[in-house]
This record gives C-alpha cells, sequence and structure tokens, in this order.
C-alpha cells in the first residue's frame, strides 16, 4: 500500500534560473491489520525494506509516468516524459519502508502540479496491486461456488437415501 505522509515545497537558488522543488513522502506496505506479535521467522519490515528498490524501478516506469501526465491540468499536460523522468527522484532513506519523492522545475506551480498527480498516481498504483489478490480470489471463489453447491446437494440427497433405506 503506498500512502503520502508528507508534501513541502522548498526554493533552491541557482545563479542563473531559479530552481523549485516539491518533495512528498510516501509510506509504502504499510498495514492497519498486521499484527503486533510477529512470527520467529517473520522479517515483514525488513522484507519490505529490501522491496522497495523493486518499487522505486516500478514506480519510475513509463506506464506509471504518463499515467501521472494524464492527470495534470491542461496548463502542465505538455510535459515530456523524458522531462518528468530527468527531473524526478525516487529516494528509499536508509532502513525505512518510506519513499523519498521529489520533483524539480523552473515553474514552481508545474513543480507542484506534477508531483501531486505523481503522488496521486503511485497511491493509485498500490491500492490497485493491493486490491488485485482479492479481486483474484474473489474471482476464484464465485467460480467455484456453482460446483461446490451442486456436490454439497448431491451429498446432502444422499444422505436422505441412506437414512430412509436404513431407517435412521
Amino acid at each position: 500500500m503506498l500512502r503520502s505522509l508528507v508534501g513541502s515545497e522548498m526554493c533552491i537558488r541557482d545563479s542563473r534560473k531559479p530552481l523549485y522543488q516539491t518533495q512528498s513522502l510516501i509510506l509504502v506496505g504499510n498495514k492497519v491489520s498486521e499484527s503486533v506479535v510477529q512470527s520467529e521467522n517473520s522479517n515483514s519490515a525488513q522484507d519490505k525494506a529490501a522491496n522497495l528498490p523493486t518499487e522505486i524501478e516500478v514506480l519510475k516506469s513509463q506506464s506509471l509516468l504518463s499515467k501521472a501526465i494524464k492527470k495534470l491540468d491542461s496548463p502542465y499536460r505538455g510535459i515530456s516524459l523524458e522531462l518528468l523522468a530527468r527531473n524526478l527522484r525516487l529516494i528509499q532513506p536508509e532502513d525505512t519502508t518510506v519513499l523519498s519523492i521529489s520533483y524539480e522545475d523552473e515553474n514552481p506551480l508545474q513543480a507542484k502540479a506534477v508531483l501531486e498527480a505523481l503522488v496521486r498516481t503511485y497511491i493509485e498504483y498500490g491500492r490497485d496491486t493491493q486490491r488485485s489478490p482479492v479481486t483474484n480470489a474473489v474471482q476464484f471463489i464465485e467460480k467455484k461456488l456453482p460446483q461446490t453447491q451442486a456436490e454439497l446437494e448431491k451429498s446432502s440427497r444422499e444422505l436422505t437415501n441412506f437414512r430412509i433405506r436404513n431407517n435412521l
């Protein structure tokens, strides 16, 4: 699960042109219902931290960046995928399950809009990936349910016939 924690805006001055940076932190894999008591073999925090480099690569993918561009308002929608990728930074602070996302641009409003679109896209991606196993499980159950109900009815009829035959 991806969830945005903090958003801030900073200005970095350059002798030529001002460059604006927006930043947000996203908590990765935090489950409200996660058990407080972990088994001896469970290293969920370490496992999540180990998977973050892979998660970062997925979040940098062209497909997710393209989705973020589509979420931008019309004045900023013309941003190129290459520029977005070049000015985007995704960093995992050491020993955490947090991603630091920052975006730099000469236009402070565009920097803010792009970061907000990225965060919304990443959170939707996190929800979708979390929802996928549940959706697959529900579809599996719905597919097997008629067959299982038929088997249950057959067993019930056989049991009734057995009781009648043996006067039980």
